[in-house]
């Protein structure tokens, strides 16, 4: 039986066999979804809502430094940036699940890839399915 390769490892196979380029067409059906939060800690619980719920194919979280006006002055804290690469038509879902989860005024930005490789969306349609899971 042929072991099955991971999703980032079949993405970088594609990506260098020259399989699995960019899917014009196929972009419009995925959108990335750009959250800033706190701390890390929210940052994992939101993600792995989004998974078992299966509203998200996969989640990225990283520290940031966020520089911002507020009430006049200049302030910079660190902050945490969650990736959510989704279906098209699970924003609001993914949206909601954020929103119950933060009480504060955060960013929540749509993000619309150009392009997909073709491999990164045969794995997402196969793990967030098109109906109501969520």
């Amino acid at each position: 039986m042929p072991r099955l390769a991971s999703p980032r490892r079949a993405f970088a196979e594609a990506l260098v066999s020259g399989g699995g380029r960019a899917d014009e067409t196929g972009s419009a059906f995925m959108k990335m979804i750009y959250v800033t939060l706190n701390n890390a800690d929210e940052a994992r619980a939101i993600a792995r809502a989004l998974l078992e719920r299966q509203a998200a194919v996969c989640c990225n979280w990283f520290p940031i430094t966020c520089a911002y006006r507020w009430e006049g002055e200049i302030v910079e804290e660190p902050e945490v940036v969650l990736l959510v690469k989704t279906r098209a038509e699970l924003t609001e879902t993914v949206e909601g699940i954020v929103k119950a989860a933060v009480s504060y005024t955060n960013c929540i930005a749509r993000i619309s890839p150009d392009a997909v490789n073709s491999a990164f969306l045969d794995w997402l349609n196969r793990e967030v399915p098109v109906g109501p899971a969520c």
